[in-house]
């Protein structure tokens, strides 16, 4: 790609070409994190449960499906032991915009955190997983918690 080209080219990629070389953080392609057994859903397989949620379910099973979140939304509420977390991320089409990520969680009615992040230039993938694992965190710090839910639209990413 010529210089002039590469000039009028906006976007992610290309800012990443230009600061790539003032980059200081070190990147492991093989982190510890990253082996088996590591992950959540490897060390606690019977503890998570996911809601198999497919937006192209038909009116009736949408409408099934929104009883059965409530239903689950109503019982957390009532457990004491329980903080519920809701996440989202918002990726905005204009590039000179920035990403944010948030979250509220409750334990029981009240509720006791609410975050906001702004992500900056990011994939809604990337801002997903982070406000879900700030979540957790800020979850994990409440005394008495046992239980935590998370409400996410993004499921393939939680597991």
């Amino acid at each position: 790609m010529s210089e002039a080209f590469k000039r009028k080219v906006k976007g992610t990629v290309m800012e990443i070409d230009r600061y790539l070389p003032e980059l200081t953080e070190s990147f492991e392609p093989v982190a510890s994190e990253a082996w088996p057994d590591a992950r959540l859903m490897d060390r606690f397989p019977d503890q998570v449960i996911f809601d198999n949620y497919s937006p192209l379910l038909e009116q009736y099973a949408l409408d099934a499906h929104k009883y059965n979140l409530s239903t689950i939304l109503k019982n957390v509420r009532l457990s004491d032991d329980t903080v519920y977390c809701l996440v989202d991320a918002s990726l905005p089409d204009n590039v000179q915009h920035q990403d944010v990520s948030a979250a509220i969680l409750y334990p029981e009615l009240e509720e006791f955190n609410r975050v906001c992040y702004v992500a900056s230039r990011v994939t809604a993938h990337d801002a997903e997983l982070f406000v879900i694992r700030s979540a957790i965190t800020l979850a994990t710090q409440q005394d008495n918690c046992k239980k935590i839910y998370i409400f996410t639209d993004l499921i393939a990413l939680a597991c």
